[in-house]
């Protein structure tokens, strides 16, 4: 009934009872795994196995090992079973596939027979057309040729009665009279003999050949070449999740080229930000890896690759799932910051070596989602006046933080604060700084909106509002002041804000 063979004899263990110790077997020893009457014997024979030279038994008991080996065998039993239903699964595709090569081969002798069909109608339309020159050419030399007879005729005729004209000159019996016209008459006689042999001698104005001939030796030629040319797609590229990263709202995506087919000459990156649009390209390119920055902030977002070649598009890859922060982390960044500034504790402590103010920007561009950040202030003598707020990269760095349109922030002494852009000013509020205090910004930048915090405490009405593009938070302090950067912490909950929504 199907019987398999259970392998070597070597591999049967036996189990014999214990002549020596009237005992059934109860141990089983793990090296030699041989069994042996009781657990006396394992004491006084040497094992078998490993690597010999009368090592000793290691006897588990045989219920224990009958357990441990039936585990195994499971494990195994599992693995194949695993096995064989891949099997079985390749086995069906390789079953299915011959539908399929059916299929795709009716497939292609459709196309196959449209094309030609095309060339053929294609041929038929030239013919055509170089019929219709043809005629239009025979029609110009009929027409050439009835001018060339309508002319010559008209010659015969002049010429004709010249010559009935002098046969009636010739019969005058006046001397006088016929030597009156005689030289006149000669003239137009030789002349007319020249007009006609000039007409006769120059022959046909048209040849009654057609000196047009179809070369049809670069057509055969191209049919004779033609033949089915391999259209093999690049192989779908394979995302390496080990290189792919996520740090504040940027996301690095690495990828590669599928192990086979032809060389892709360019690839595509699409992300899924979950809020159904739908994937977007953000990138095309010859490069396997790309970054893509200003995202939001606490989002999960998908990303797929697509390989491009001469011959079509691969199938996009697997898909790879990356979280961003959760709120935005930064720090001063001294290549986008005035020269005259000094930043310390990791980028987070900033202080100015002159007495004009001077701007520092922060390292995260911010354009979704909501921010809060605080500063911190570490040294202030009630003479400086420092600004809080945020920037585009490109703002002036060298004058108060707020001067330019491209900067908007609240500018703060020891008894009262400003909103500067621009360099206007407006909404003054009571309430300063002194060390020790700390000044909160936060930045809404789904809404567009810009506010602020004194000491934990909201500070003033709506800053701004309608800001829109990327920003960067940013400061400018003097020399009598340092503040220390907190960034990434929890957004306040402002009730301002949410009434002015309803």
């Amino acid at each position: 009934h199907g019987s398999q063979d259970c392998g070597n004899d070597e591999d049967v263990v036996e189990l014999n009872d214990c002549r020596r110790h009237l005992g059934e077997p109860g141990a089983f020893c793990l090296s030699c795994r041989g069994s042996f009457a009781c657990g006396l014997c394992a004491g006084e024979e040497p094992c078998g196995g490993g690597g010999g030279g009368g090592e000793r038994h290691q006897p588990v008991p045989l219920p224990a090992a009958c357990k441990a080996q039936k585990t195994e065998l499971s494990q195994a039993l599992q693995s194949l079973s695993e096995q064989a239903k891949s099997g079985s699964e390749f086995l069906q595709r390789l079953k299915s596939s011959s539908e399929r090569i059916k299929s795709n081969r009716e497939v292609m002798a459709a196309a196959v027979t449209e094309q030609f069909d095309s060339l053929v109608s294609a041929l038929q339309s030239k013919k055509q057309v170089m019929l219709s020159q043809l005629a239009s050419e025979q029609e110009h030399k009929l027409r050439l040729t009835r001018d060339q007879a309508a002319q010559c005729a008209s010659s015969l005729a002049k010429a004709t009665g010249l010559l009935q004209l002098c046969v009636e000159l010739l019969r005058e019996t006046e001397p006088a009279a016929f030597i009156a016209v005689s030289a006149a008459m000669q003239d137009r006689a030789a002349g007319m003999q020249r007009s006609l042999q000039r007409q006769t001698e120059s022959g046909p104005r048209v040849s009654e050949q057609f000196e047009i001939r179809l070369d049809p030796e670069p057509v055969l030629v191209a049919i004779n070449s033609l033949a089915f040319s391999e259209h093999k797609t690049p192989s779908q590229p394979v995302i390496l999740k080990g290189e792919c990263k996520s740090e504040n709202n940027t996301l690095t995506i690495a990828w590669s080229a599928g192990r086979s087919g032809p060389t892709p000459e360019a690839f595509s990156l699409e992300i899924d930000d979950g809020r159904g649009s739908g994937f977007k390209r953000c990138y095309r390119g010859p490069d396997s890896a790309c970054c893509v920055q200003s995202l939001r902030f606490d989002a999960v977002y998908q990303a797929r690759v697509r390989a491009h070649g001469p011959t079509g598009d691969s199938a996009y890859s697997d898909f790879v799932r990356l979280r961003t922060a959760a709120r935005a982390s930064f720090q001063f960044c001294p290549d986008a910051s005035h020269r005259d500034l000094v930043f310390t504790n990791r980028g987070c402590t900033a202080t100015a070596s002159v007495l004009d103010d001077r701007v520092a920007l922060c390292s995260a561009g911010l354009s979704r989602g909501q921010h809060y950040w605080e500063f911190s202030v570490d040294r202030y003598d009630d003479k400086g006046d420092p600004a809080f707020g945020v920037a585009r990269i490109d703002c002036r760095k060298d004058e108060k933080l707020g001067r330019d349109h491209k900067a908007w922030c609240m500018y703060i002494d020891f008894k009262r604060s400003w909103f500067l852009h621009s360099g206007e000013h407006f909404e003054r509020t009571d309430g300063g700084i002194a060390r020790g205090a700390t000044v909160g910004v936060r930045l809404d930048c789904d809404r567009g909106t810009l506010s602020y915090y004194l000491n934990g405490a909201p500070h003033g009405p709506v800053a701004f509002t309608n800001l829109t593009g990327t920003l960067y938070p940013a400061v400018s302090l003097s020399r009598s002041t340092q503040v220390t950067l907190n960034a990434g912490l929890e957004v306040p909950h402002d009730l301002s804000e949410d009434e002015s929504d309803e």
